[in-house]
């Protein structure tokens, strides 16, 4: 039990441990599948599963919105549990029988089953252990679980409150930079975001942006959500998107975790969203060197800067070595009096308009 217990604060701070924790409960208990299921409004937010209820985790996990009208959830949540209780002792058979995963279990021959529903600040997490018909779980066990259930809820809920933390530091170290950044959960769900991102969201998406962004355009919000719906082994992608003034944006969306993992509360994904500068005028470098005074090196430094290429790339292009380019870009920024690449941009593109109105 010892080991079951410390296994449970391994999982609290390492995601990828609630799967091998969920398989010494099995074995531990003799139950033939388990899993675990975090919950925030309609969506799951996170599932594990081993390998017999794995559909199950999917169905959360694919059909969030269905979960906002889950009997045994609602009532969960509802009622949650200060220890594991047997299936039929603890839902009402009104709910069972309403209830698809409650049904898909029988169709299983998984008949009984010993969980529990711990209740989170903004959610609720599910936890069962099931077993065939021939397979009771017995008195002893019960006190066995009940046992393990304090060390259980506290792993959850640090787990919940680590995730949060990790999302929350993520969009304000990007407000930090100068950036508008959200997080995600794998169903789109808004998670957490930061003033910037609060800020332009409103002329991006439309007036539900808080429950889950949806850009005006279609196929945006499609291939956001599509890219979301994937395991979490896939690269970063960028999307564009028009606001209502008709401005382009570019979406950015970084995975938060790596290859299979699955966030209880801290996100599948940060969102980042970022102006995308209309193409400059041929001769922007010249008009740099007109208006602001830049060598010919720092103008062809800036435009690149101001096209969106990160720095490093940037020098490697134009011949310089990355502490070289370093300091060209201080003197730029000295000239140009900003001290940011988006602001850069700007000095760029209006440098470039004044002198060549065409």
């Amino acid at each position: 039990m010892d080991a079951l217990v410390a296994q449970m604060y391994q999982a609290a701070a390492d995601d990828r441990q609630w799967l091998p924790l969920l398989g010494a409960l099995e074995q531990r208990f003799e139950a033939q599948a388990s899993w675990l299921m975090v919950f925030q409004g309609a969506g799951c937010l996170g599932a594990h599963a081993t390998a017999g209820l794995r559909d199950v985790a999917d169905a959360g996990l694919a059909q969030a919105r269905h979960w906002a009208h889950n009997p045994q959830l609602a009532y969960g949540r509802r009622k949650p549990s200060s220890r594991f209780q047997l299936r039929e002792h603890y839902f009402p058979a009104q709910v069972l029988a309403e209830d698809e995963v409650a049904q898909l279990l029988l169709r299983r021959q998984l008949h009984h089953q010993a969980g529990t529903a711990m209740l989170l600040p903004d959610g609720v997490a599910l936890l069962g252990l099931s077993r065939p018909p021939s397979r009771r779980f017995g008195a002893t066990e019960m006190r066995q679980l009940n046992r393990l259930h304090g060390h259980l809820a506290q792993a959850v809920q640090l787990a919940a409150h680590l995730g949060r933390n990790s999302a929350r530091q993520a969009i304000d170290l990007m407000q930090g930079l100068g950036q508008a950044a959200a997080v995600l959960s794998h169903q789109g769900a808004l998670l957490g975001c930061n003033a910037l991102f609060e800020a332009t969201a409103q002329d991006w998406t439309e007036m539900d942006w808080r429950e889950r962004p949806h850009p005006h355009d279609a196929t945006v919000h499609a291939q956001l959500h599509a890219w979301l719906a994937q395991p979490l082994d896939h690269a970063p992608c960028a999307l564009s998107a028009r606001t209502r003034s008709g401005s382009l944006l570019r979406l950015r969306l970084l995975p938060l975790v790596g290859a299979g993992q699955e966030r209880l509360l801290g996100g599948a994904a940060l969102l980042v969203v970022e102006p995308m500068a209309p193409a400059l005028p041929p001769d922007a470098a010249a008009a740099l060197r007109q208006r602001h005074g830049l060598s010919a090196k720092e103008a062809l430094l800036a435009v690149r800067l101001a096209d969106g290429v990160d720095l490093r790339d940037a020098a490697a292009g134009l011949g310089l070595t990355y502490t070289s380019a370093r300091t060209y870009l201080d003197r730029i920024y000295s000239k140009t009096g900003v001290r940011r690449q988006i602001d850069l941009a700007r000095v760029v593109l209006a440098a470039g308009a004044l002198a060549f109105p065409h």
